[in-house]
């Protein structure tokens, strides 16, 4: 009886997650997750905490910390390569420049383009601005280079294949593709950089806008639509630190660069405060100065999709006795196997983007199934922030 009235009185010690803009079925789960595995359960044990894994973009963030990263590096031409290294660099991982690229948007208009083309087009874009911009090989200002058409054809030809290419080949090579913009920059500048980029999109709205090319080239005039601004979710570190301050450790798996989360999620500006070591994204190859080369790190999984279940069960698991997480939060079909794969996982926390495939048919569930574990959290995707619905507002 005496124990039974202390462990009483030490719940109701336990750190309550604030109450915020949290959908209350999704709030009062959260806090009962965290009275059961916080360190103020009778059952807690220091040596086998319970954890949580979160992926990072448009989980703890609204908008993708990569994307807006490559348009900051673009907009500031924060390239490290010639015109023939920047060639070089982005065909090397695409085995056949001669298949035609997915009309993303309908902005070929019935045009066909092989990713050979477009590549030279951009590589045209580029030399010009290598031979006339003070950052590399001329003496114009970045201010005016940006006013040239090739800049803007640069601007949209390159965000318009990244958005393409993930239609045009298969999932492995389309994410190793984009990677090559951080060669030649050492983990510490990659992070540097990401916070630059993180600082200056935070006192951007949050919208849509559409960039159009000027020259035809061999690949058309056209339209690229960018998604700009970005923040991250103050629900999301707000329960980031609860969860952390009740004793329940909390890792971040992510399909974007690793020293590109940790640019956001290890730095103490940003309040997430995780330690560099629970942060596990894309690994990059390294020369022998320490900067970043051509090619994934080999033996270490891509984590996106099961390579994210890969992850937690070779690096998370073991040092928590091996058992499943308690929780893992995700937004799209990248996530899907972790919040499925693990028999005692407590709760996936699911940020609704009404989102098809696997993840909608994951949130169709959490949506019509009260007892699913499958928590559906709304947010207001032109504020930045969770709304108390299950249902999202989405992007104007």
């Amino acid at each position: 009886m005496v124990f039974l009235v202390m462990a009483i009185g030490l719940s109701a010690q336990v750190n309550p997650l604030p109450r915020m803009n949290w959908e209350q079925k999704n709030y009062d789960a959260l806090g009962a997750l965290i009275r059961e595995n916080g360190n103020l359960s009778p059952s807690y044990n220091p040596a086998c905490q319970a954890y949580a894994v979160f992926d990072f973009d448009n989980t703890i963030s609204c908008n993708d910390i990569s994307e807006t990263l490559i348009d900051y590096m673009i907009d500031n031409l924060l390239f490290r390569m010639t015109p023939e290294q920047f060639h070089a660099a982005f065909s090397k991982s695409l085995p056949d420049l001669d298949v035609q690229l997915d009309d993303f948007d309908d902005a070929l208009k019935g045009r066909k383009v092989t990713i050979g083309e477009m590549l030279a087009d951009i590589e045209e874009d580029f030399t010009y601005i290598w031979n006339h911009y003070s950052g590399y090989n001329g003496n114009m200002s970045l201010e005016k280079i940006r006013k040239t058409r090739w800049f803007k054809d640069f601007k949209v030809r390159f965000r318009w294949l990244y958005d393409s290419i993930y239609g045009s080949v298969p999932n492995g090579l389309s994410d190793e593709w984009y990677l090559h913009i951080f060669e030649r920059y050492t983990p510490e500048e990659i992070r540097e950089i990401t916070s630059e980029s993180v600082d200056y999109w935070m006192t951007k709205p949050l919208k849509r806008s559409a960039f159009k090319s000027g020259r035809k080239g061999r690949s058309g005039r056209l339209v690229s639509t960018i998604y700009t601004g970005f923040r991250l979710i103050p629900e999301m570190v707000s329960l980031i630190n609860t969860l952390k301050e009740n004793g329940i450790d909390v890792y971040v798996c992510s399909a974007s660069q690793e020293d590109v989360v940790e640019g956001a999620a290890c730095n103490p500006k940003y309040g997430l405060n995780i330690p560099a070591d629970h942060v596990y994204g894309i690994r990059l190859n390294k020369d022998s100065e320490g900067k970043t080369a051509s090619g994934l790190l080999p033996g270490y999984p891509v984590t996106w999709g099961p390579g994210k279940v890969e992850a937690i069960r070779a690096f998370m698991a073991p040092g928590h006795c091996g058992k499943d997480p308690v929780l893992v939060g995700g937004d799209s079909n990248g996530d899907y196997d972790m919040m499925v794969s693990f028999p005692r996982l407590r709760h996936a926390l699911i940020i609704n983007k009404n989102a098809g495939g696997k993840i909608g048919s994951l949130c169709e569930d959490g949506l019509k199934d009260p007892s699913s574990r499958n928590l559906v959290q709304g947010r207001d995707e032109n504020r930045g922030f969770f709304i108390p619905s299950k249902e999202p507002v989405l992007l104007k």
